[in-house]
């Protein structure tokens, strides 16, 4: 028998456009800056909102890898 620890989930609700010039980076670490590591430590961080849909792949990429530096275990966007 296999059991799986699923590990909490935080979500991050994303409203609006970036403005030009800023990037995933900016996004990610402004976010580390406003919300304590402790409530994302150990947990997956999911990216939800209408925000979403005007981040590019690479920016998304670029928050969802960085949210382990922040305390997290992963960082998930919607298909």
């Amino acid at each position: 028998q296999t059991w799986w620890q699923v590990p909490p989930v935080a979500k991050v609700r994303l409203e609006g456009e970036l403005k030009p010039g800023v990037t995933g980076k900016d996004v990610i670490i402004t976010l580390c800056g406003l919300f304590n590591s402790d409530q994302v430590l150990n947990h997956a961080v999911e990216f939800v909102g209408e925000g979403v849909a005007s981040l590019s792949v690479d920016e998304r990429l670029t928050i969802a890898n960085m949210t382990t530096e922040w305390g997290a275990l992963s960082g998930v966007f919607p298909i």
